[in-house]
């Protein structure tokens, strides 16, 4: 009986810690998809004036 809610509490940790990793790892995400569309945000600029360079060149 003692061993069984041992084992218990082991796999009730080790489902919490798993939780918190995933919550950890859905926070990395989520800064990572931030960081890539401010990244996105910073270049669309840049790559319409070069269109617009192109365009004036050709034209």
């Amino acid at each position: 009986m003692m061993l069984f809610l041992v084992l218990l509490l082991v796999v009730s940790l080790e489902s919490s810690l798993l939780l918190l990793l995933l919550q950890l790892l859905q926070w990395r995400l989520v800064l990572v998809v931030l960081l890539l569309e401010c990244f996105l945000l910073l270049l669309l600029p840049l790559l319409s004036v070069s269109k617009l360079e192109r365009m004036l060149i050709m034209g």
